[in-house]
């Protein structure tokens, strides 16, 4: 329809119409010879060559906090953005069943001690199997105070704590190994972005001459990636769900995976180091877009392969 119809048109245009009966010759010719001067400005010239991919900032020294433990949020102990250090109280987790539990056990722990003193009274003679049950019921007894204690998340490191919308989660079940924030060092940030195979061939190939980094949420920001590192690997995890289509990211996820980070089709991951800014200027965990300005290439070439890679992703030709 862009193309084909259009040239068609000239074509018959240049043929048939009344209005060239005089001058057919010399409008073939000037359209001829424009034609060629397009042809070869296209083919031969090389214009910027470029391409975006999305990706997430991320602080090169973080560490994810997760519920070591089942439980119900019930308070929020540290507000998200704020500095902690090394131990401090973070979230507080609630188990109803767990304190029923503890209770219990404490009662047959009472009761076991009742029975050795009884014992010893008596002369003695059951009191060894009475000591392996006490034994066995203050083991259980510990491994339940260390799930009580497990309830109280702190945090691992100094660092920064992010925990976006943990306010709103309060009363939610978190199960064990549930990802509850992250501290963060902000000392330094990288970007990691999401590349196809084949744009990643390219840089494989060609090289990257600049890197550019635009956050989601400061358009005013360009941070500059003054160095690049391409994992030579194929990777299927995301580094961020914000990435995948069920977040409103730009990465096809597999329609199978409940989290949302599992890919489609394998990629590249690509990580850029990030100049850094005023100190507060980045949040971990945003997304946003990097461009990668390769060595200067003809416009013909660079449409060509565009459209390879549109019939590669679309129909698998």
């Amino acid at each position: 329809s862009w193309v084909f119809v259009p040239l068609g048109r000239l074509v018959v245009y240049l043929a048939n119409s009344p209005r060239l009966d005089r001058t057919r010759p010399r409008a073939v010719a000037v359209t001829v010879g424009v034609a060629f001067v397009l042809w070869a400005l296209l083919y031969w010239v090389p214009f910027p060559n470029a391409f975006r991919a999305p990706g997430v900032l991320q602080a090169v020294n973080y560490q994810r906090v997760a519920a070591e433990t089942a439980g119900v949020i019930d308070r929020v102990l540290a507000e998200s953005g704020s500095a902690v250090q090394a131990g401090q109280p973070l979230v507080q987790l609630l188990d109803p069943d767990l304190s029923f539990e503890i209770d219990l056990v404490e009662a047959q722990m009472a009761q076991a001690r009742a029975m050795e003193r009884r014992a010893l009274r008596d002369g003695g003679a059951d009191l060894e199997p009475l000591q392996v049950h006490r034994g066995a019921v203050r083991q259980r007894l510990d491994q339940l105070r260390e799930r009580e204690r497990q309830l109280t998340l702190r945090a691992p490191t100094n660092g920064l704590w992010a925990a976006h919308d943990l306010e709103n989660r309060r009363g939610l079940w978190l199960p064990q190994g549930a990802e509850v924030g992250e501290l963060v060092d902000p000392a330094a940030f990288r970007f990691s972005a999401i590349v196809s195979q084949q744009e990643a061939s390219r840089i494989f190939a060609d090289g990257v001459r600049q890197t550019e980094v635009k956050l989601r949420g400061q358009a005013e920001l360009t941070l500059d990636a003054p160095s690049i590192r391409v994992i030579p690997a194929e990777q299927e995890e995301l580094p961020s769900a914000a990435l995948g289509w069920r977040a409103g990211g730009e990465v096809r996820v597999s329609d199978t995976d409940p989290t949302g980070t599992q890919t489609a089709e394998p990629f590249f991951q690509v990580l850029a180091a990030v100049a850094p800014v005023e100190e507060g200027g980045l949040v971990h965990g945003r997304s946003g877009r990097i461009r990668f300005e390769l060595k200067p290439e003809p416009l013909l070439r660079q449409w060509s392969r565009k459209l390879r890679q549109l019939l590669q992703e679309r129909y698998q030709l």
